[in-house]
């Protein structure tokens, strides 16, 4: 297959087709049934796998760091141990779960496994591999679309609000109380966030914070300030309580 496929050679490298046009054979049903990729399946399969990888090989200090207060950089023997103790596998598969997570339709299954990986204490391992491999600062932009993936999953005001097999519009009354009930203005998620943040910071580190308004503004303050550190206790402590108020609302999952 040395012909139409790249890797085939290198246990250490991934297959790839050299040409588009033998990807295009593999994934149209209608040129060729009998070796046919189903992509959406793949992809299901690979979210699955990946998060299954990681709840098996994330632990905690999986590269032995002798203090979480010393700078990657600054750790002799470093890049060394994480190429011994971060295999290929976890790596990818702590890299890219959520792109293919968010690349396929709702799944309840799939949903029930994203939301134990952030109830439990693999989302902090995580996020330990990802800063000693460099790829923290993709963290933040990738959870949103995973928060919007699972929306399927959470109850929606008018549904909760309107009685069994209505068809007609809610009236003012049910849309006020519905707004009572699920309160989901920018301002009350913001304050809220913001307030969390607060919470788990050290006064030292409230200091650089203090003149922002946002939740956004002061997490990138603080993801500044731990940028290349084993691993910023700061991003792992403050992530776990924003993302468990995210899924709250996902129980029924």
């Amino acid at each position: 297959m040395g012909s139409l496929l790249s890797g085939t050679t290198n246990p250490d490298s991934p297959i790839r087709p050299l040409h588009a046009s033998f990807h295009d054979f593999l994934t149209d049903k209608a040129f060729n049934e009998e070796f046919f990729i189903d992509l959406s399946k793949t992809q299901h399969d690979l979210a699955f796998a990946s998060l299954r990888v990681m709840e098996h090989g994330l632990r905690f200090n999986i590269c032995d760091l002798k203090s979480s207060y010393l700078p990657n950089r600054e750790d002799p023997g470093l890049q060394e141990r994480v190429q011994k103790c971060i295999p290929q596998h976890l790596s990818y598969s702590s890299r890219f779960w959520t792109s293919h997570v968010r690349t396929i339709s709702f799944d309840k299954e799939l949903a029930k496994e994203v939301k134990l990986f952030f109830d439990n204490e693999r989302l902090f391992f995580w996020l330990e591999l990802l800063a000693l491999i460099n790829a923290l600062s993709g963290t933040v932009p990738a959870l949103p679309p995973i928060a919007q993936w699972l929306k399927p999953a959470a109850p929606s005001a008018t549904s909760a609000s309107a009685a069994p097999n209505s068809t007609s519009a809610p009236s003012p009354s049910t849309l006020s109380t519905a707004s009572n009930t699920f309160p989901d203005t920018w301002k009350i998620r913001n304050d809220k966030a913001l307030g969390i943040i607060i919470e788990y910071v050290s006064n030292e580190k409230l200091d650089l914070i203090a003149d922002e308004t946002s939740a956004k503004g002061a997490w990138e303050k603080l993801e500044r300030v731990h940028q290349g550190t084993n691993p910023g206790l700061i991003a792992f402590f403050t992530l776990k309580s924003m993302m468990k108020h995210t899924f709250q609302s996902y129980d029924t999952v």
